[in-house]
């Protein structure tokens, strides 16, 4: 895992590409976000969420170990996870190469708050997010 930390809010990014994640972690800065962690695969999520609260989660839809969607199952079943209520409820965007309509559906399902398709730029993203947190 990968921690860039100076102050504000903060993200968790989980992608196995590094390209996607720079990319991601670019887009988070223009944003506002200062703390941002990133990790590779679903395991490393919850690991980080052991360790870290967060403002943002954004989870590729297809992590190697777990899928994204099982990451938030799990992140939001309070029966499954030993996070505190406030982690539970961390928003979540998801990334993801899939068009796939079932995909889309399941991310809503999930509260996801976007599923943003790939490839997409850091300015693309950033427009989002200060969309998502009106600025």
């Amino acid at each position: 895992m990968t921690v860039k930390d100076r102050s504000g809010k903060r993200a968790l990014v989980a992608d196995a590409d590094i390209g996607v994640r720079d990319t991601i972690f670019e887009g988070l800065e223009i944003a506002g976000f200062d703390q941002i962690d990133e990790v590779a695969d679903g395991s490393d999520a919850l690991k980080a969420l052991d360790r870290n609260r967060y403002d943002l989660i954004i989870s590729d839809v297809r992590l190697h170990g777990m899928s994204g969607f099982e990451f938030v199952e799990v992140l939001r079943n309070p029966r499954l996870i030993r996070y505190d209520l406030h982690k539970s409820r961390t928003p979540v965007m998801f990334v993801s190469e899939s068009q796939q309509t079932r995909d889309i559906q399941r991310a809503k399902e999930l509260g996801g708050k976007g599923y943003f398709l790939k490839p997409f730029t850091a300015l693309d993203l950033s427009a989002r997010l200060m969309k998502l947190y009106g600025k």
